[in-house]
């Protein structure tokens, strides 16, 4: 098992996943409102900043950058469709 931590998501608050190391597709499911996609975001943000093979200074400059040309991204589509897409 994967355990994924999240302490103090804003407009959540702490969230706790226990993923199965041995599932390939993770399905996140709820009401609307509840931190579907902001779990998911934060996610990858986090992989994204702790990932050295990922150098993100050529073409962002910043992570700050970087984070906010994605949050611009997420607003035009569908955030699930941009992660099956990205992985």
């Amino acid at each position: 098992m994967t355990e994924i931590k999240i302490k103090d998501l804003r407009g959540v608050g702490d969230v706790e996943l226990n993923l199965d190391d041995t599932k390939r597709v993770f399905v996140f499911f709820g009401s609307n409102g509840v931190g579907k996609t902001k779990t998911l975001e934060s996610i990858f943000i986090g992989l994204v900043a702790t990932n050295s093979e990922f150098d993100i200074t050529p073409k962002y400059g910043s992570f700050e950058r970087l984070f906010r040309e994605y949050i611009d991204f997420l607003n035009k589509m569908n955030p699930i469709t941009f992660f099956y897409n990205f992985f």
